[in-house]
């Protein structure tokens, strides 16, 4: 299923992690998906967060959580996906493994 970015920021409210999630190095993710939606300081609780949408308009999230302290590029980090449902989260990981890998 094919995605693209975000918009609105706002479109994510409702969104939550379902226990999906990918492991990837934010080098990968950088050259796949380009810069981030948001860069937070290391002693947040989320440093990295991109925002995508589905060509049937659902909204999810691709995050790094409690990861706290400088990531390094090349380093192996569990990426959280955001979704209204499971079922969104879930076809966002294949979707997102597809583009990545």
């Amino acid at each position: 299923m094919k995605f693209k970015r975000l918009d609105h920021e706002s479109m994510i409210n409702g969104t939550s992690y379902h226990g999906v999630s990918i492991e990837a190095t934010l080098s990968e993710l950088y050259a796949e998906l380009g810069e981030p939606d948001y860069e937070g300081p290391p002693d947040e609780k989320v440093q990295y967060e991109w925002l995508f949408q589905f060509e049937n308009g659902d909204i999810f999230t691709l995050y790094c959580w409690k990861e706290y302290g400088w990531i390094k590029k090349k380093e192996l980090i569990n990426w959280h996906i955001g979704g209204k449902n499971k079922e969104i989260t879930k076809t966002a990981k294949i979707a997102l493994t597809q583009k990545l890998f």
